[in-house]
């Protein structure tokens, strides 16, 4: 398929010392549109690769002076060179050499004399697999919404900031932004609205900023701008004054003229911390203090502040204690089948209920469980409560479904986690095919080579895996086909965007057909909508989960749920399955 007019022209490298190869393949691929770099030899083909970072390399195995396996080694240890895909072109079909160009780093083969299709065939699989990986990539570090980078880039730069200003003994500031009234303009003028307000407030951000700075929506309406390279703090508050003076300025939303203000915290390196942990938490600290002293205002980091961050210990405090004292439990959000609505699993959610402090929401407690290590003992339990709660519903008659529970980042580094789950089935007698162990996408693509082995025996004892928030973190799609998985979690912010974002749809699009290419089913998370149900039916999306059907439900109510058969599926969806009536429903009981 030639490439599009209009789209930019892929560079394929062809490293060969056979004139006749390289007329054949220069011509053909330049006839597709290709612009073609050549080599005769590897220690060219490396060199020229590092200069021009071509999409695609075509690598003969035999070449003067190193071979196309040392080509590929060197090629795979430079930072600069080592993401771009490689074909060995060879008329060896020995499965040894096969398997050394693989561990060489390569993605394929085409054997010689090669057919110029099956050439072109694999040129462009691999090509839109480096595509999709791209933009799952750009979509792991910048919001889905917005375009700005996300907490994972602004992670990365500020730990730059932090690597340049102690080099060369200079100042920078942390900035924390909420916007004030926001939920009410989006419960009153509904999402779509929301998001116009939110990418309105994005670009006028931005065009307060020098290039040098940096904006970053860490998701709802908070947003963190770094500003580097100051002279002293009051130079950067000018700035901060401006970005709160632009923010205020009417927003047109249809018909209707709004007015949104923001509340500010900074904290300053080095001054309040050397960290960057540290100076977001000081400038998250310091920006609910500027909420609760009126809001549209700026406060800085302070003594006053620091001992609100007394109340985050007391309340890690809390936590400690919060097992023993039976304040932990679980509820279930089911997951349903969008060919018939039968829920054929269900996931556990923790919930942690305060004799003084209430229901403390999980977005408070599990990032404070994570930092502290309290999750692993956190995770142990809510491993044992839901096994022992599934296996208590098939005792008790409940139509039989998968659990699914989260393994924390810090559970995954763990040498005993395969122990624990299987001393933990073994404990509570459920079988290993009614449990399914949810890991992080960025826990999983973290540390490959730890977490595949860990995989491999969990799915050794017939146990389920699935990647879960896919989409948020880095996919890095050679890592993924390695995995030993069943299912792919598609992220609720991909979910909300489907029906308002073009960008988000493709994206959902390319994880649902590439999931299914690798046998993999995808649970769509967080549907709450008839309009995200029905194009994930549409795209062959195989479960959903999220209030659309059900929230997340105590254990009582979620075995009652079990019991009363399939949900019904919105009169859209109803269509009869050959030799069944699986789609037969046609209101929504729930």
């Amino acid at each position: 398929m030639n490439q599009a007019a209009d789209s930019p022209r892929q560079s394929i490298l062809i490293v060969d010392d056979t004139p006749a190869n390289l007329r054949v393949l220069v011509d053909q691929l330049q006839e597709h549109g290709f612009l073609i770099l050549i080599a005769e030899d590897g220690e060219e083909g490396v060199q020229r690769a590092e200069f021009a970072s071509p999409n695609l390399i075509l690598l003969d195995v035999k070449l003067p002076g190193i071979d196309g396996f040392e080509a590929c080694r060197r090629l795979k240890a430079n930072p600069k060179t080592r993401d771009i895909p490689v074909i060995f072109m060879t008329a060896l079909d020995n499965e040894n050499d096969k398997l050394a160009g693989f561990a060489a780093g390569c993605v394929d083969y085409i054997t010689k004399p090669f057919q110029i299709a099956v050439v072109m065939a694999r040129v462009c699989t691999h090509l839109a697999l480096r595509a999709a990986e791209s933009e799952l990539h750009f979509q792991a570090t910048h919001d889905v919404l917005t375009g700005l980078p996300n907490r994972l880039l602004l992670l990365d730069r500020l730990q730059q900031a932090i690597i340049c200003a102690r080099r060369v003994d200079q100042r920078f500031i942390v900035c924390f932004i909420d916007l004030d009234r926001f939920k009410w303009i989006n419960d009153s003028f509904g999402h779509e609205a929301g998001d116009t307000l939110l990418k309105t407030v994005a670009c006028r951000m931005v065009a307060c900023l020098r290039e040098s700075d940096t904006v970053s929506r860490l998701g709802g309406d908070e947003f963190v701008l770094l500003l580097r390279d100051l002279d002293d703090v009051e130079q950067a508050l000018l700035t901060v004054r401006r970005v709160i003076a632009a923010v205020s300025q009417p927003i047109q939303l249809g018909e209707r003229e709004v007015t949104v203000t923001c509340s500010v915290g900074c904290s300053a390196y080095p001054a309040d911390g050397v960290e960057a942990d540290d100076l977001l938490k000081f400038a998250d600290c310091a920006m609910y203090c500027a909420k609760e002293t009126g809001r549209n205002n700026l406060q800085l980091y302070n003594a006053e502040l620091r001992r609100n961050l007394e109340e985050r210990v007391r309340l890690e405090g809390e936590l400690r204690h919060a097992i023993e004292r039976q304040q932990l439990i679980l509820h279930y959000q089911p997951q349903v089948d969008l060919k018939c609505g039968v829920v054929v699993g269900v996931e556990a959610l923790l919930r942690w209920q305060h004799p003084e402090l209430g229901e403390v929401a999980p977005s408070r407690f599990i990032p404070l469980a994570e930092e502290t290590g309290l999750i692993e003992p956190i995770g142990e339990w809510v491993l044992n409560q839901a096994c022992a709660q599934n296996r208590a519903w098939q005792q008790a008659g409940v139509p039989c479904v998968r659990v699914a529970v989260n393994l924390s980042a810090r559970q995954v580094t763990r040498d005993d986690v395969a122990a624990l789950v299987a001393r933990t089935l073994s404990a509570t007698g459920l079988d290993p095919s009614w449990l399914e162990l949810e890991l992080t996408e960025s826990a999983s693509m973290g540390d490959p080579d730890r977490v595949i082995p860990l995989m491999t025996r969990l799915k050794a004892m017939g146990v389920s895996l699935a990647i879960d928030d896919f989409g948020t973190g880095y996919s890095n799609l050679q890592y993924l086909k390695r995995f030993p998985l069943d299912r792919l979690k598609l992220d609720g912010s991909f979910v909300r965007e489907l029906t308002g974002c073009p960008r988000s749809l493709a994206i959902a699009d390319a994880i649902i057909a590439m999931s299914h290419r690798l046998s993999l089913q995808v649970v769509a998370e967080g549907v709450e909508t008839g309009g995200q149900l029905q194009l994930l039916a549409t795209r062959d999306c195989d479960q959903v989960q999220g209030y659309y059907f059900s929230p997340p439900l105590p254990a009582d109510q979620c075995a009652a749920l079990l019991r009363a058969g399939p949900l019904a599926l919105p009169p859209t969806l109803v269509r009869p399955e050959p030799g069944g009536s699986c789609w037969s429903w046609t209101t929504n009981r729930v």
